[in-house]
């Protein structure tokens, strides 16, 4: 049985407040409205027209060139232990506190879309082992099964009664 794969959060486009909060774009005591632009090999893909303070950013964008969005995210700021502070989205959607947004129509957490890291869905070679029939083990994948079994407190014998 082959599982449908979900949408991972490299296939949407991403707004990162840390990245924002780098560049000068939340700050305190001042108002800042920049265009944001995605581009993939230098061809432009998109862009959204933000006003950002400290406690929201406003969107304004247009959807697959027929719909007009003007929406404000929240922003939350906790402490650092070391001084300053760390920005956080509040999810239009949800509420959760999160550091980046993605986009469908509206601009909303990873969970809320119900995205996954590509990382996530990768094939780990490590384990591969363990999903052979035993008439294809080689002698390594079985010196790593004993050592998997040892370092795991597992004793062999055991297993095979």
């Amino acid at each position: 049985m082959v599982r449908d794969a979900k949408d991972t959060t490299e296939d949407y486009k991403s707004l990162d407040i840390r990245w924002m909060a780098r560049e000068g774009l939340i700050h305190e005591d001042r108002i800042r409205s920049v265009t944001i632009t995605w581009s993939i090999s230098g061809r432009k893909t998109g862009s959204i027209n933000t006003i950002c303070t400290d406690a929201h950013v406003r969107f304004l964008y247009t959807y697959q060139e027929t719909e007009e969005l003007d929406y404000s995210v929240r922003i939350d700021k906790t402490p650092c232990h070391y001084g300053g502070v760390r920005y956080w989205f509040l999810c239009p959607k949800c509420g959760k506190r999160v550091a980046i947004l993605y986009c469908a129509k509206y601009f909303v957490c990873r969970h809320c879309l119900n995205l996954t890291y590509r990382s996530c869905q990768e094939h780990d070679k490590r384990f591969s082992f363990f999903r052979k029939p035993i008439d294809d083990f080689t002698e390594n994948d079985i010196t790593c099964l004993i050592r998997f079994l040892e370092r795991h407190g597992i004793d062999l014998g055991s297993l095979l009664k």
